[in-house]
């Protein structure tokens, strides 16, 4: 029998694939293209050090997003689907159908991730980085990689939602990347035993100055990060063999749920998902602690919370964006918007009904977060003056509502158009989020980032909303 066939099949395949390989280039076409933009700014950046940061950051998060898109559903979609268990009526053992899931959902990732080496490695040329400062970026970003697709595979083997998986991988990803730093920063020093699996720690000492005075911080972090990856592939190979019994999942129904029929029953069919309310609360009590803590225990400044603010927006951005995908694809896949042609309810009824869904289980959090925020702001504007702060929180609070309107329409429209809801969710962030955000940080600085972006989602909006409202049951007969 051929050793680990699975994994032997899959590469065949994928290596065969047309998107392979255009990945490849895209990745090594952005690397280089951002990389040579930053080294054209001349004076306005010092060397190629500045470069050098921004580059490895945008390549760090690249490998903790591409690891958990490609990996977080790829068992439990086999599950439902009723497949996986017909591979372990085989002599298969589940190390088989775990190393080569890995090996076939990340063959892309990590040609992507090579393909931006040689443009991490142009600062080399410019001076202010040294090899030692590449060597290990270079590290990090493998054994990050590596981390994100471990944490991806296991959450999906124990996990029959795709939306669960997701939701509990970005978590797995956000405490070991995003909680050691913040702990940190509040110097709860007897919490400081997470820094030893979290790659972010292993990111603030990649550079010599910060290497030097403490070494054993990165080789600590890169090794615990490491370990722990071959801890969650062990075991999602022990377990998977044992997780294929099919599982009834309770269906929330209370009063609530009742009126909410009665007023429109599009919006309560896409409600069964309302139980992921607890978790955007949790995340939203979480940041709104890490705020206020950061904002009247420690001596960050306005900066250092408003990037902080930015964050937490974006993974709200994101959680909008994911849902609006997935309720719109998972209806239009089950037959569910087809039935709906027929009925006397208008296309404005209809998708009034999703954004109803999505607004039960945002629109508090969401509304609660910018009010801690505008606290937080009104209690440093004697930095910056009363009036000064509340335009800005306006500002603000205006920016964030639009982007989470701009997504959740144009996530629809997406999701009518592609098969897959995690290519929707890609596409609506690249379009919708990122790649705007990234040009205008570049050419303004993010000073009027705020400002751009909601002049952008305005735009969004207008072609999107509009031409859905009008023709919707035409695009469902389409799709």
């Amino acid at each position: 029998m051929t050793f680990l066939p699975i994994a032997d099949r899959e590469l065949r395949i994928r290596a065969r694939r047309a998107t392979t390989f255009l990945l490849r280039c895209l990745a090594a076409a952005v690397a280089f293209g951002l990389t040579a933009l930053l080294l054209m700014r001349g004076g306005l950046w010092s060397g190629g050090d500045i470069v050098f940061r921004v580059v490895i950051g945008l390549a760090f998060l690249f490998c903790l997003f591409e690891g958990s898109r490609n990996t977080a559903d790829c068992l439990s979609e086999e599950k439902r689907g009723g497949t996986l268990g017909l591979l372990f009526l085989t002599d298969l053992k589940g190390y088989d159908v775990v190393i080569g899931k890995l090996l076939a959902t990340s063959l892309s990732s990590f040609y992507g991730l090579v393909a931006i080496l040689p443009a991490i490695g142009v600062p080399l040329l410019t001076g202010g980085v040294t090899a030692g400062e590449f060597w290990r970026a270079v590290l990090l970003l493998i054994v990050t990689l590596f981390f994100s697709l471990s944490a991806g595979m296991f959450v999906s083997s124990v996990s029959w939602s795709e939306r669960r998986a997701w939701a509990a991988t970005g978590g797995i990803i956000i405490f070991f990347t995003a909680l050691p730093p913040l702990l940190n920063e509040v110097s709860f020093s007897g919490l400081s035993f997470l820094n030893w699996a979290s790659p972010t720690m292993a990111l603030f000492s990649i550079h010599d100055e910060d290497y030097k005075a403490q070494p054993r911080t990165f080789w600590t972090a890169v090794a615990g990060t490491h370990a722990l990856s071959l801890v969650l592939l062990a075991t999602t190979a022990a377990i998977l063999p044992k997780v294929l019994q099919v599982r009834n999942v309770p269906v929330l129904r209370n009063r609530g749920m009742n009126r909410l029929r009665s007023e429109n029953p599009v919006a309560w069919f896409v409600s069964e998902q309302e139980g992921q309310r607890v978790f955007v609360w949790l995340f939203v009590l979480a940041s709104a602690g890490v705020l206020l803590t950061m904002a009247f225990f420690t001596k960050s400044t306005l900066t250092t919370l408003a990037v902080t603010a930015l964050v937490t927006h974006f993974v709200l951005t994101g959680w909008v964006a994911f849902h609006a995908c997935h309720n719109f694809h998972d209806a239009k896949t089950s037959g569910v918007l087809e039935q709906l042609v027929p009925t006397p309810l208008s296309s404005r009824e209809i998708l009034d009904g999703f954004v109803a869904a999505l607004k039960r289980i945002f629109e508090v959090p969401v509304l609660s977060l910018l009010v801690v925020e505008g606290l937080i702001i009104m209690g440093k504007s004697k930095d910056i003056g009363s009036a000064v702060g509340l335009l800005v929180f306006a500002i603000i609070a205006w920016y964030f509502l639009s982007e989470l309107h701009a997504v959740a329409f144009y996530g629809m429209w997406t999701a009518l158009r592609v098969r897959r809801p995690n290519q929707a969710f890609t596409k609506t962030m690249l379009i919708a989020v990122i790649i705007p955000m990234g040009l205008s940080l570049f050419c303004c600085f993010g000073v009027l980032y705020p400002i751009i972006a909601i002049v952008k989602n305005r735009v969004i909006v207008n072609s999107y909303e509009w031409p859905l409202y009008k023709d919707f049951r035409k695009l469902i007969t389409e799709a």
